[in-house]
């Protein structure tokens, strides 16, 4: 599944333009995600990737070195005899440390594999974070902007009233008591606009305004929990990351018993060899064959790499079960929250209705201005809580993109 299909187009949008200054082209929630990984790992995925095709290329083979040996042997009442040679060796160890050798590195290219993996998540959730806070910032200050809009409706028209004698001098306190309380809180919340939207340059420093929530564009069904169940397992870098470790442990347990496995090395080069008055130069070859005896130190190093992988397999186990349940809780949290916008959109337009009527009745003075605020105060509530949950679905179905893999890819 592409990521350009969010579940959100929380696009960046210039809503006022001496707050945001001039517009840029909307930033998408998948074009962040993808600029902040891009950035965050770019050189790390590189120098990865450059390992993975060399340790392709690796086989097994022999450790080769030259060695000088000089063999000497004093006799008492003869000249000294001796052997000295400058060989080519091949040292072919055991075929499990040999074996270990190769696994090692792969172990650690795989251990570096999951590192990045893991590091690339935290920036995505981090980013998502960053993300949905400038979305819910920038829907309270569109929510925030309206409740002044028609708190400054009314205080006109209380003051219109006012003014024909058919309204009370309170009405107008009341209604500009309710207009300085609209401010403060525009006013704040542009603030709270501009400190999120500081937070998501650090991740997007392309990003020139802030980013604004637009209605879902995908309709796909959620993915059954099955599925999210088995997409976790099979792309959660905490998986991924556990899976190495129990991989690095078992190539410890695989060179703690190479170390009692025998091993040979051969060697071939010139030579001068010295046997009484005799000195002769010629090819020198040598052929050693090593028998490690065992001792309890040998016995315990195995017996903890042995013990270090179960506790590895456990941790995969552990780790397997978390983004599992990681996912399904991410599942939960957005079928919750589509299962109230459809509600809160019927009372948002419900409330809007009422305010509106209210509003019209108190300009002929069929109600007062304490209802109309009232009425006003409700339609404030019913839209932060459409907005709320529209945005926790957005948000939970971001985060379950995640922890399948979708985002990952």
């Amino acid at each position: 599944m592409p990521v350009r299909n969010i579940f959100v187009s929380a696009a960046v949008l210039a809503m006022c333009p001496a707050m945001l200054g001039a517009s840029s082209a909307p930033l998408t929630l998948a074009d962040a995600i993808a600029s902040a990984a891009r950035l965050s790992t770019r050189e790390a995925a590189a120098a990865v990737n450059d390992a993975a095709n060399l340790a392709a290329r690796v086989r097994s083979q022999p450790r080769t070195s030259l060695t000088t040996t000089l063999v000497s042997q004093p006799q008492s009442g003869t000249s000294p005899q001796y052997q000295a040679a400058v060989e080519y060796t091949l040292d072919f160890g055991s075929s499990l440390r040999r074996l270990g050798a190769l696994q090692t590195a792969q172990a650690q290219l795989v251990q570096a594999g999951a590192t990045l993996a893991q590091t690339r998540r935290a920036t995505l959730q981090s980013v998502i974070t960053a993300f949905f806070r400038v979305a819910a910032a920038q829907a309270d200050f569109t929510i925030d902007a309206d409740n002044l809009a028609f708190a400054q409706r009314t205080l006109t028209v209380a003051r219109v009233r006012s003014t024909q004698g058919v309204a009370p001098a309170l009405d107008v306190d009341r209604a500009g008591a309710a207009l300085a309380v609209a401010t403060a809180t525009f006013d704040s919340a542009q603030a709270n606009l501009d400190g999120a939207r500081g937070i998501l340059l650090r991740f997007v420093p392309f990003a020139g305004t802030a980013a604004s929530f637009a209605a879902p564009e995908r309709t796909d069904a959620l993915p059954d929990a099955d599925a999210v169940v088995a997409a976790a397992v099979a792309n959660d870098v905490s998986v991924a990351n556990a899976a190495a470790t129990l991989r690095s442990a078992q190539v410890a347990a695989l060179l703690a018993k190479a170390e009692t496995s025998p091993g040979l090395t051969v060697g071939i080069g010139p030579g001068i060899s010295r046997t009484g008055n005799a000195q002769s130069i010629g090819p020198a070859a040598t052929i050693a064959l090593n028998v490690p005896l065992s001792s309890a130190l040998l016995r315990s190093n195995i017996v903890t790499a042995d013990a270090a992988v179960l506790v590895a397999r456990a941790g995969v186990d552990a780790s397997r079960t978390e983004a599992a349940q990681a996912a399904l809780r991410a599942r939960s949290d957005a079928m919750s929250a589509l299962a109230r916008i459809s509600n809160l959109t019927r009372a948002l337009r419900a409330t809007q209705h009422v305010a509106e009527a209210d509003l019209a009745a108190y300009r002929i003075g069929a109600l007062s201005s304490s209802e109309v605020l009232t009425a006003q105060s409700q339609v404030a509530s019913a839209r932060a809580a459409l907005t709320g949950a529209t945005l926790s679905a957005a948000e939970a179905r971001a985060i379950l993109d995640l922890e399948t893999g979708v985002l990952n890819k």
